[in-house]
């Protein structure tokens, strides 16, 4: 047996190094393959009010989240720090020292800032709230904000024109609900 190993070391440990090269890359791939996508969109991801929440309910809020997480709107909406568009709407956006030392009082307090689980609570507590953006209100957004021409084709290519258009909404609803909160 040790003769077997002498003699085909090298070979063990090329296949051996491509075998973990390929779990370790492909990792993910192979475990979305493997997984029942079915099944996985039923679990369960946290209880609200009482009513189940599953990872299909979600879904929709988090394909919103990968749009506003894109380079041609991460800059304009910082949806993990959605207060400080608040702010500046409410005009204490002006007082940038104040500001700036209450935002970093809150993350080394937190560690971090929004996550996607609280990005979903704040769109549901939006809707719920009915709070409300009409089409004029995103296309005035989009167009303030420079999403028009090679931004908004390059995002096109990614995600349909109404998914675009949702996530750009639910970022204005959450806005509402935290100017109305600071009133």
């Amino acid at each position: 047996m040790m003769k077997f190993f002498r003699k085909y070391t090298k070979h063990l440990l090329a296949v051996f190094m491509a075998l973990l090269l390929v779990i370790w890359l492909a990792g993910d791939a192979l475990q979305s393959l493997l997984v029942n996508r079915g099944a996985q969109d039923k679990s369960e991801r946290g209880t609200l009010d009482g009513r189940t929440i599953t990872q299909e309910d979600a879904a929709p809020v988090f394909q919103q989240l990968d749009v506003l997480s894109t380079p041609e709107l991460r800059g304009v909406t910082n949806w993990k720090m959605v207060w400080l568009s608040a702010f500046d709407e409410l005009g204490i956006g002006d007082d940038r020292g104040g500001i700036y030392q209450y935002h970093f009082g809150i993350l080394r307090s937190r560690g971090d800032v929004l996550d996607e689980d609280e990005w979903f609570l704040l769109v549901t507590e939006a809707r719920r709230n009915n709070m409300f953006v009409p089409n004029e209100a995103v296309e005035e957004f989009k167009a303030a904000k420079g999403l028009i021409g090679p931004p908004l084709s390059r995002l096109r290519q990614l995600y349909p024109m109404k998914v675009i258009n949702e996530a750009i909404r639910s970022y204005l609803m959450v806005q509402q609900q935290a100017v109305a909160a600071c009133k």
